[in-house]
């Protein structure tokens, strides 16, 4: 499965993705290091400001962007290993090397880990020698950014693996991108349409408001959120402040996250493993490299945009109005046969560029 050749051919591949996931790792230390500088001041000066407190006993700070960033990085990463050798049509020269395609394919899977592991592991390094050093480990535990680090290792190795095998669904560069930022948020997404269809409904059948809590629905809020896995990492000092600020919760109690990321690793191990097998590169630059799922995801499409399109239009009413339902499904019509025509045009057209 290792091969050094196969190696090289992925660094030259990806080489400037590569370098943009490990600086975007590099950017939590930096953050981390703002974020202390930040706080020792209040730290120090809290009592001359007039406050009551320093704030710093109640809030790690907001991390969002570090999260965004490194899963933006490790859907690049993934596409840049596929989705550009069948955009730039090289991705027939590397099937014809010597080896079997399934060891090809996850070549490129052990060369992503790596440099994600390695990148997180410098970073959570850095940042714990920084903290160490900061007065500001006297209030937050340097085991905070080996939960951290936890989070984002399981995370984005889940990211990585389900983009990879988007790779072999989506036959270019955009479409696997594409693919993989909606599927990825699509549960917490869909969740959220779905409910944001029934309160419409609900008022305009009872004359009353939808109240999540009065069904006993509101629980599935956190299980649609951890289907979405960046959301995982996008919140992660949310934990951080409950395990180690406010002691709201345990460590131990918050390992149950990691447990959808490796569901959806060895799932999409197995399902690339099946493919990887007979990858289709006739369709390359199209949408799907296999057009019997265009029908299936048209259905998707139509769903989602009829679901977008009545949210949006459905809550064009005045104030204190009931909904109207006509302007629901009108909205929802709309939209859905735009996206449908919009992707009935593109699933014909083809986009490659270069030869290598």
């Amino acid at each position: 499965m290792f091969s050094k050749a196969l190696w090289l051919r992925n660094t030259k591949q990806s080489m400037f993705v590569v370098w943009g996931l490990w600086l975007v790792c590099l950017y939590l230390p930096y953050k981390l290091n703002n974020f202390l500088s930040i706080e020792e001041n209040s730290l120090l000066h809290w009592e001359e400001w007039g406050n009551s407190e320093p704030y710093t006993l109640h809030m790690f700070g907001n991390f969002l962007e570090v999260g965004l960033f490194q899963v933006l990085a490790s859907i690049l990463l993934a596409t840049a290993l596929i989705g550009l050798e069948r955009t730039n049509q090289s991705l027939d020269f590397t099937l014809a090397l010597p080896y079997k395609r399934s060891d090809i394919i996850f070549s490129k899977w052990i060369f992503g880990i790596f440099h994600l592991t390695a990148a997180l592991v410098v970073s959570v390094v850095i940042s714990m020698i920084i903290l160490g050093n900061s007065m500001m480990h006297e209030y937050l535990s340097i085991a905070s950014l080996g939960y951290y680090f936890l989070i984002a290792l399981a995370t984005l190795i889940g990211v990585f693996t389900f983009s990879l095998f988007m790779g072999l669904i989506g036959a270019s560069f955009v479409s696997q991108f594409t693919f993989s930022v909606i599927f990825l948020f699509l549960p917490y997404g869909l969740y959220n349409l779905v409910i944001q269809g029934i309160s419409p409904h609900y008022r305009a059948i009872t004359g009353h408001y939808f109240i999540k809590e009065n069904f006993g629905i509101q629980k599935y809020d956190v299980f649609a959120e951890k289907l979405s896995l960046p959301l995982l990492l996008l919140d992660f000092e949310r934990d951080i402040n409950e395990i180690f600020i406010w002691k709201q919760a345990t460590f131990l109690s918050m390992l149950s996250v990691i447990i959808i990321p490796i569901i959806v690793t060895i799932i999409s191990l197995y399902l690339i493993k099946r493919l990887s097998s007979r990858i289709k590169s006739e369709n390359n630059g199209k949408i799907l490299a296999y057009e019997k799922l265009l029908p299936y995801l048209k259905v998707g499409v139509f769903i989602c945009f009829y679901l977008f399109g009545g949210m949006v239009f459905g809550s064009l009413n005045r104030y204190g109005a009931p909904p109207s339902l006509l302007a629901y499904h009108l909205g929802g019509l709309g939209f859905s046969i735009i996206a449908y025509l919009i992707l009935t045009k593109l699933a014909g057209m083809r986009m490659q560029f270069g030869r290598k």
